[in-house]
């Protein structure tokens, strides 16, 4: 199946698990953030957007990379930002 990332669903944002995927014996830590969520931010309080969406909040992001550098032996990061609807 595939693992969603980047949103968090069933827990809010900073208790969730990070996303670790065994790779022949290799730990790889798998991290997104977006710069927005197609409109979505406009429906959703602002608790819940900071809950439940992974935006590119370098405080978060800093603290789910050290995490992740713990916890994995690899992270990917992938970052979602540019200009869209041109």
């Amino acid at each position: 199946g595939i693992t969603p990332i980047g949103v968090y669903t069933h827990e809010p944002r900073v208790q969730a698990p990070l996303v670790i995927k065994e790779v022949n014996g290799i730990k790889v830590a798998l991290l997104a953030y977006s710069y927005g969520f197609n409109g979505i931010e406009q429906y959703i309080s602002q608790e819940d957007y900071n809950r439940y969406l992974s935006d590119l909040n370098e405080d978060k992001m800093k603290a789910e990379i050290e995490r992740a550098e713990k916890e994995a032996d690899i992270t990917i990061i992938m970052p979602q930002m540019g200009v869209e609807y041109r």
